[in-house]
């Protein structure tokens, strides 16, 4: 398995790298051709619905099937009973100061634990049928109190949530480096803040669905799903249904959209791949809106608080933060839940900043909600609101200009590589450059003047300002530190260059909508010489693919791309090998493009690609030379190193309506670095996608609960979603230092979008408050809440 190291090193921009090349994919996806995972039709295929709990926690007395089990088209109606043989999900441990386990049944038996809960399954001819089966299965329910909140659930006499657990702690540990202590002992400035942020989730345009059919002729069961991880769901299948594992393909069809809650297994995918092996016909199930918003894990149910001390003159002199989130029920499977966003948040809360002293502790909390897992830019995105307010406050409190606070402890150029108080190396990056950037682009000085008029004439504008960086691309070394020990860590890319020429690769990486069809296609043609249009690349099929971790953490281009240059690469040397022999000349001495394999400096002694790759194939005149394997096929996998890291600033120009506490973005500038851009059409597009989630999380999205634990936003209606004319036109510009660790110089860059525009609109919602401002401390910034702060002025 390759890393980095030899083969690092940033790809020069090309005839394809660099460019913003048209994504291949948009034909096929745009002219109705996609085929998502509804899209798929079997003969004989019946369908399951769930009935689902409508109480937050309540003991399940008794299950009467009998009236939908004779409803029309039904063929089977199961309990947690019929599907004991299935286990439960459980969690896996993770070696720090405590950390229990869960199991989360694939139906609840004798109690429930959030609403939304399944306890029966109802499989019928139709969708249809299945759903008008499941409102005949009759629950007696009895409920009992629920605990929602983080400090619901940690208050003494609390309802405990999992029965033989002294309190409801999930994880806790603490950590740290240097002097925490020393470094607060006589700081000049000291300041103690708590933010917090309300769960939301992705809403993905396509929700979750599945089909599993097991083929009589050859035993192979095969699921199609709309998943982001098909080896590892192939494997945690295989694994929990006790079925040879050689004997399960897992496809994963055009998905429309992941941004991470795909990452899991969820009890859906083992009930309907255990009925089609029970029923021995294909099982369907596709989730519904409401579903999805009950069902699907939600992400950022977070408190942070943080103690800051500093000089006088704004210098960071040490950082103390105490970090509890809410896992919900049951801790997810494979470990991209609650306990991953709270050791990422201690180890990424620093981002950007010169901390030499660092203290944290960090605790999860399980509730009587739906578990809490993966989705776009984890906790980066709360830390980073955290910290860029911290810093908005320390600036107002040392009378400094918000950017000059941040001049004077961003790491700078010169201190690469840099080591934090946790002993994390961080690569090259140019956290100052982007901000000095970003400041030009807005034109800091004028935006501040504008602000300046708008409140002589009663109008409230505000300047936001974010920095910061972007985890990604874990290694598998990264992933067990925090307890993701069931995803591998690698990706793996496989290549064959046909004997016409033509190229068909194969990629463990998921294509959900982010381009990387296109972006492999580039990397694949600019090493081997080839057309775009001579590419073509597959993904989503575990018997076609080689095996790899899948599409999460912006790791596409990292870890994906690095495997695909990698085996480009081993091509590119046999395929001039081969040509040397006819050329009579040095391999080092040819060069490959258009097609063509040429003498350096002598175009006209040069021999056609495709009859390069005939005599590979041995379909030639031309014999191979002596001793050399015939094909052109290489597979590569490539485990990167521990992390890449990305950075960017976001700043806002924002105005707030007094009236009714509502915000308008004005202005929008981002700056990013993602080291070597493959395509910056795509990167922008990512940039884009990733602000429109982090608008909705500053301003409108989360899950509201009451007292019982009933989800009180379980529609469109409730939950709203920014719109297109909610975004002001996004100003984009790029900056490039490429990584030293990785394959081409790639870093990753799929939630910058995010990370950074949540904290940025905060910071100039808070700028716009004036010293009400300082209130700014909770997401969403729901009108109610600004206007709530407005009148504390």
């Amino acid at each position: 398995m390759t890393g980095g190291g030899a083969d690092a090193g940033a790809i020069r921009p090309g005839r394809y790298v660099g460019r913003s090349v048209r994504r291949v994919e948009d034909r096929r996806l745009l002219t109705g051709c996609g085929r998502f995972l509804d899209d798929i039709r079997l003969e004989g295929t019946v369908h399951a619905a769930f009935a689902r709990s409508p109480h937050a926690h309540a003991r399940v007395e008794a299950i009467d099937v009998a009236a939908a089990a004779v409803a029309p088209g039904v063929r089977a109606v199961l309990t947690a009973a019929d599907l004991a043989a299935v286990p439960p999900l459980r969690s896996d441990p993770m070696a720090v100061d405590l950390c229990r386990v869960t199991e989360w049944p694939v139906l609840a038996g004798d109690t429930v634990r959030f609403v939304g809960e399944a306890v029966a399954v109802v499989v019928a001819d139709g969708a249809g049928s299945a759903e008008d089966g499941v409102d005949l299965v009759a629950v007696e329910w009895a409920p009992l109190p629920a605990v929602t909140g983080i400090d619901d659930a940690l208050r003494p006499g609390a309802e405990i949530v999992h029965a033989g657990w002294p309190d409801n702690v999930l994880m806790r540990t603490a950590g740290g480096g240097g002097d925490p202590a020393g470094a607060f002992a006589g700081a000049p400035v000291v300041m103690a803040e708590t933010f917090r942020s309300e769960p939301v989730t992705g809403v993905p345009m396509e929700p979750r669905g599945c089909l599993a059919w097991r083929d009589p002729s050859t035993d192979v069961l095969t699921v199609w799903s709309s998943h982001q991880t098909p080896h590892v769901l192939r494997s945690l299948l295989a694994e929990a249904l006790a079925y040879p594992e050689h004997l399960v393909r897992v496809i994963v069809p055009d998905l429309g959209g992941g941004f991470g809650i795909k990452t899991h297994l969820y009890p859906e995918e083992l009930v309907v791949a255990a009925l089609a092996l029970r029923l021995g016909r294909p099982v369907k199930w596709v989730q519904t809106r409401r579903e999805d918003l009950a069902c699907n894990n939600y992400c950022r149910d977070h408190e942070i608080a943080v103690e800051l001390a500093a000089d006088a003159d704004g210098h960071l002199r040490g950082l103390r933060v105490r970090i509890r989130m809410n896992a919900g029920a049951y801790a997810l499977v494979p470990g991209f839940g609650a306990i991953l966003e709270a050791t990422g948040a201690a180890r990424q809360i620093l981002g950007p900043y010169r901390v030499g002293h660092y203290g944290y502790e960090a605790e999860v909390v399980v509730s009587h909600r739906v578990p809490r897992g993966a989705y776009r830019g984890v906790a980066m995105v709360t830390t980073t609101f955290s910290m860029e307010r911290v810093m908005d406050l320390l600036a107002a409190r040392v009378g400094l200009d918000p950017a000059e606070v941040r001049r004077r402890n961003l790491i700078t150029a010169g201190e690469f590589p840099y080591r934090n108080a946790l002993g994390i190396q961080y690569e090259p990056a140019s956290f100052v450059e982007c901000l000095e950037a970003g400041l030009a682009a807005l034109d800091y000085a004028g935006a501040r003047a504008e602000q300046a008029r708008a409140r002589a004439g009663g109008r409230l504008l505000g300047v936001g300002l974010a920095t910061y960086a972007e985890f990604t691309a874990p290694s598998a070394r990264a992933l067990a530190w925090r307890g993701i020990v069931r995803v591998p860590g690698f990706d793996s890319t496989t290549i064959r260059v046909e004997p016409s020429g033509t190229v068909r690769a194969y990629s463990s990486l998921t294509a959900m909508g982010q381009g990387i069809e296109t972006a492999l296609a580039q990397l694949i043609a600019e090493e081997l010489g080839v057309a775009i249009e001579d590419v073509s690349v597959g993904f989503g099929d575990s018997s076609l693919s080689p095996y790899g971790s899948g599409a999460f953490a912006s790791r596409g281009a990292v870890v994906g791309g690095g495997a695909t240059i990698l085996a480009a690469r081993r091509l590119r040397a046999k395929i001039l090998a081969i040509a040397a022999r006819a050329l009579e000349a040095e391999p080092a001495d040819l060069v490959l493009g258009e097609g063509r394999i040429a003498v350096r400096g002598a175009a006209f002694r040069s021999v056609a690609l495709a009859d390069v790759t005939r005599q590979a194939y041995m379909v030639g005149p031309v014999a191979l030379p002596e001793g050399m394997e015939p094909g052109l096929e290489e597979t590569v996998y490539h485990d990167p190193p521990i992390q890449s890291i990305s950075n960017g600033a976001h700043l806002i120009l924002a105005e707030v309506d007094p009236a009714t506490g509502g915000v308008r973005v004005l202005r929008h500038v981002v700056v990013h670095d993602c080291g070597t851009v493959i395509n910056p059409m795509i990167v922008d597009g990512q940039i884009h996608g990733g602000i429109a989630q982090g608008l909705g999380q500053a301003l409108s999205e989360r899950a509201a609960y009451d007292e019982a634990g009933q989800l009180l936003t379980g529609s469109l209606m409730d939950y709203p979603l920014p719109r297109a004319d909610d975004l002001p036109h996004l100003e984009v510009a790029h900056l490039e230092t490429p990584s030293t660790l990785t394959v081409g110089g790639m870093k990753g860059m799929g939630e910058g979008g995010t990370i950074g525009a949540v904290a940025a609109i905060a910071n100039a919602v808070a700028d716009a408050l004036g010293p009400a401002g300082a209130a700014v401390t909770r997401l969403p910034l729901l009108p109610e809440r600004v206007r709530a702060a407005l009148a504390t002025r």
